[in-house]
């Protein structure tokens, strides 16, 4: 359960705008400038179908060239649950039904009970994104997979560290920048009409497999406009943040990077980031 809320919390962040992309890939490699082995950045989708997720040759040979893995969060950190534990409550006593009508409130209750056979009612005051992570896998009509377990036990059998970009209290501190009415709005649009959410999540997946990255950015924002009001800090802000951090990191040792594949593209993106920094990126056929 732990490491799931905290993939749901990342899964946010993934979410990309609408940017040009000319290079399809997921994979890049990282060097020059000091570098003296290679990193590499990897673009994830953090929930899709078990069957979707595969672990290619070259992505394995990029792996095992790598020292250390780094994650947008070390999913290892024992005291991650506690700490999102305490932040999961809305202040001032607000709860969910003061956030939206009578009808809409109807149709999360009665998702929340047939997919968990809980009450909503016990969760009142949760913000209403910690109420999507847990109803978000009922959204997919199949076994979901994340990138993020997967490479994290291709860590631990290479006996190398986990990390994180970001600490927990980084991403919390986003998401409170949210508005709790526009969170219930992102729930709400994620459970009325789940065929369709389910035929975006395919045609995304597809768009994935194929290393689409601006064809899965045009996807998001043809499919939702939930977050554009908040590009700036869940996507421009965090991408300039890390910049300073990859280079660093990679200087001192061969890394794997994996963070959203949202994260890559684009003007304002990690890769043309990492290229005006100075840096040699090069994408890598997976």
């Amino acid at each position: 359960m732990r490491h799931y809320l905290l993939l749901c919390i990342s899964f946010l962040f993934s979410i990309p705008t609408l940017f040009a992309q000319n290079d399809k890939s997921l994979l890049w490699e990282i060097s020059g400038k000091g570098i003296t082995k290679p990193s590499y950045i990897f673009g994830t989708i953090h929930i899709l179908c078990a069957s979707d997720l595969v672990i290619t040759n070259n992505l394995k040979i990029a792996f095992n060239k790598s020292e250390q893995l780094y994650l947008e969060l070390d999913m290892d950190d024992p005291g991650m649950l506690l700490q999102m534990m305490q932040h999961m409550t809305m202040k001032d006593g607000i709860t969910l039904k003061s956030l939206v009508s009578e009808a809409d409130y109807t149709i999360v209750s009665t998702f929340f009970q047939k997919k968990t056979g809980m009450s909503i009612d016990m969760l009142a005051g949760t913000k209403p994104f910690f109420i999507m992570s847990l109803v978000l896998p009922s959204t997919m009509s199949c076994q979901t997979a994340s990138w993020e377990t997967s490479l994290m036990s291709l860590a631990q059998e290479q006996k190398i560290e986990t990390y994180g970009l970001e600490t927990l209290q980084d991403q919390l501190a986003v998401i409170d920048q949210i508005s709790y009415k526009d969170q219930a709005s992102m729930l709400l649009e994620t459970l009325k009409d789940t065929i369709q959410s389910q035929k975006e999540n395919q045609k995304l997946i597809n768009l994935y497999k194929d290393q689409d990255i601006d064809g899965m950015q045009k996807s998001i924002a043809e499919a939702s406009q939930a977050t554009s009001k908040y590009e700036r800090i869940l996507l421009t802000d965090r991408n300039n943040r890390w910049i300073p951090l990859i280079t660093k990191i990679a200087t001192e040792r061969p890394t794997f990077f994996a963070v959203g594949a949202g994260h890559l593209g684009g003007k304002k993106g990690v890769i043309q980031l990492l290229r005006k920094a100075g840096y040699q990126i090069k994408p890598v056929k997976l």
